[in-house]
């Protein structure tokens, strides 16, 4: 297990810096370590459920810590953006908000899907395509998915359900800059002919807000399938 001192953690890690001096960071995984919470943290200092990393091991151990519907038992497994966390019978989704990263309770309906943003693709030698997601997953598919939809993601049974496409009406939430958590309506993308990346026209209420391209994350047409609220914590 890796540790790093509380001072050096990302600003969005909501510990307390001065009590302590280290803290677990992020172990090589699905998400880079800036980008990531690790389960030690979130158990300890996020949802209070141990004081100590004795007892973030006692309940990794006994088996009832799921990320997206997989049983983990490493205290510096990285969690970001996207990923439902379930511990016994509670569920939650981390999504962006004002001050980063954050947890929101989810029901177990709800707690079924994880929405994944296309980054990447692949072909293979056998003619499909390999699909690379936000979350350092991929998948082999048949279908012709574009970079920037997002799939909808069944936890329980590993298929994908359905995409959303990232087009004009669609909802989106801003994950990253200065409108970080922010949910608006993709109204539209201009395409950018040179080094610097396309650009998202996003309506928030009576404004329009202007922001790269890939700092917006599709949530669903013509609602979000999951739920977000307006301008999240």
């Amino acid at each position: 297990m890796a540790i790093i001192k509380r001072l050096e953690v990302p600003g969005f890690w909501p510990i307390e810096k001065k009590t302590k001096k280290y803290t677990v960071t992020p172990l090589p995984g699905p998400h880079s370590k800036r980008n990531a919470l690790t389960i030690a943290v979130v158990l300890r200092e996020v949802l209070r459920y141990a004081e100590t990393l004795r007892e973030v091991r006692e309940l990794l151990n006994a088996g009832i810590i799921k990320i997206d519907g997989t049983v983990r038992r490493v205290a510096g497994f990285p969690i970001g953006l996207m990923d439902v966390i379930t511990i016994g019978d509670e569920h939650y989704r981390i999504l962006p908000g004002r001050r980063g990263l954050y947890l929101r309770p989810l029901d177990k309906k709800e707690s079924a899907l994880k929405l994944k943003k296309i980054v990447g693709k692949t072909a293979t030698k056998k003619g499909k395509i390999q699909i690379q997601f936000h979350d350092g997953t991929t998948l082999l598919a048949d279908a012709p998915h574009k970079t920037g939809d997002v799939v909808i993601f069944d936890v329980q049974s590993r298929k994908i359900k359905d995409v959303i496409k990232q087009e004009k009406g669609v909802h989106v939430i801003v994950t990253k800059g200065n409108n970080i958590g922010t949910v608006g309506i993709l109204d539209k993308i201009r395409i950018v002919k040179s080094s610097e990346p396309n650009v998202a026209e996003i309506s928030v209420g009576n404004r329009t807000v202007t922001l790269p391209l890939n700092y917006i994350f599709a949530l669903g047409k013509p609602e979000p399938v999951i739920s977000v609220g307006e301008h999240n914590e």
